[in-house]
């Protein structure tokens, strides 16, 4: 039976990048994506494959990776209103598919 999971994970949005190498801070933001699957483990698997996807066209550079930055990443199992009122704006994501771009952009207000 298909789940509702709300995938969470960090990253460095661009100009928090930029920041952090210039100043040496380790500012992060975090995405909310409303992931539809069978299970917290599949959920956690597309959720990290989509987060992968967002963060390389966020970053509009070739070969930058979330996965290989180690980001944190998890289903939150209570999500406060603020998590569930981002991820409403995302819209549920099914195995397979990828959100908006520009409309998941807007979301997390990068």
């Amino acid at each position: 039976m298909v789940q509702r999971f709300v995938f969470v994970f960090g990253y460095e949005s661009p100009h928090e990048a930029a920041a952090n190498q210039r100043v040496g801070t380790d500012m992060e933001s975090a995405g909310v994506l409303p992931v539809l699957a069978e299970s917290k483990e599949a959920a956690l698997e597309w959720g990290r494959e989509v987060a992968e996807w967002y963060l390389g066209k966020l970053m509009r550079v070739d070969g930058y990776s979330w996965k290989a930055r180690r980001y944190a990443s998890w289903i939150e199992e209570r999500p406060d209103r603020l998590l569930l009122e981002t991820a409403e704006k995302v819209g549920d994501i099914a195995r397979g598919s990828y959100p908006d771009f520009e409309q998941t952009k807007t979301a997390f207000g990068d």
